[in-house]
């Protein structure tokens, strides 16, 4: 009789997620997707959350009780808004294992790596992925395959930034360092900013223009369909670094416009040849980066 076979060795044992939205639940989808975990514990404040994200199979248990949700657990996942990780981040890690990696998954860094204090198991993180929709009806298990998660550790051990950079790679990710600050201000040009201007312009289109509003305007503004509470978080969170972006911005379109003014053609399409060719370069770069699955 042939000897009985092994189960696989998953990369983790217990993995605690902590808000089972969209990213929570995409994250718990992924692990369960790839047998990276051998059992995915979801955490709530809304009960009815929780028991969408077990019809959805994002996750193996779910409840309310945070205490429950952590014990054991290898990998805390801390997936909630914003403006909640700090208060969340210090709970956390007063209940977690000494041994367990706490991280987030937060669009502003500063405040919840403060929150921390100089707890070796904290990583603050932020994977560069999501969508404008909400909730775990709309997560998919390879929402982060090929994306960046970037980490921002300060005082974190360094088994816990191994342990976090093999997490993310794990789920399909590139993972990139840097400090809490350096990464506010490059999300505030690249995502938070951006999202501003996106809700400026399809709150700036008149009821007769509207009906010609096609492919175009809605490439440039879909991210101004996201849930307005997240993003008012986002944003008040990190105003400084915002503040600083749009100003970049607002000097950007006043070159345009006043080429625009001026009817100077030379002018003019320099700056749109010049916007162009950044476009692409940007895109280029993110898409060899995306290719690329380890630092």
């Amino acid at each position: 009789m042939p000897p009985a076979r092994r189960a696989p060795r998953r990369a983790f044992s217990r993995v605690a997620v902590v808000g089972v939205g969209l990213v929570g639940g995409s994250i718990g989808l992924a692990l369960k997707a790839r047998g990276l975990a051998s059992h995915v514990a979801g955490v709530t404040l809304d009960a009815r959350e929780a028991r969408a994200a077990l019809r959805a199979r994002a996750i193996d248990t779910g409840g309310t009780d945070l205490a429950a949700g952590l014990a054991g657990a290898e990998v805390v996942v801390l997936a909630a808004g914003v403006s909640a990780l700090p208060a969340l981040a210090r709970e956390a890690l007063a209940l977690a294992g000494e041994s367990a990696l706490v991280t987030d998954v937060g669009s502003v860094k500063r405040a919840v790596a403060s929150a921390a204090g100089r707890d070796p198991r904290f990583v603050p993180g932020h994977p560069m992925a999501g969508s404008e929709k909400r909730g775990v009806e709309h997560a998919h298990p390879e929402l982060f395959d090929g994306t960046v998660a970037v980490l921002t550790p300060i005082f974190s051990a360094p088994w816990a930034v191994a342990r976090a950079t093999r997490f993310w790679r794990a789920l399909g990710a590139r993972v990139v360092r840097m400090s809490p600050r350096d990464h506010d201000e490059r999300a505030a040009a690249a995502s938070h900013a951006p999202y501003a201007v996106a809700a400026g312009i399809a709150a700036a289109l008149s009821d007769r223009a509207g009906i010609l509003a096609a492919r175009g305007f809605r490439d440039t503004t879909r991210v101004a369909a996201s849930d307005p509470a997240l993003w008012t978080s986002i944003l008040l969170e990190n105003s400084d670094a915002v503040g600083r972006a749009l100003g970049a911005f607002r000097g950007s379109l006043r070159e345009i416009e006043r080429a625009i003014r001026s009817g100077d053609p030379r002018a003019l399409s320099t700056r749109l040849a010049r916007a162009a060719r950044a476009r692409s370069r940007r895109v280029s770069e993110t898409s060899l980066s995306s290719s690329a699955k380890s630092t």
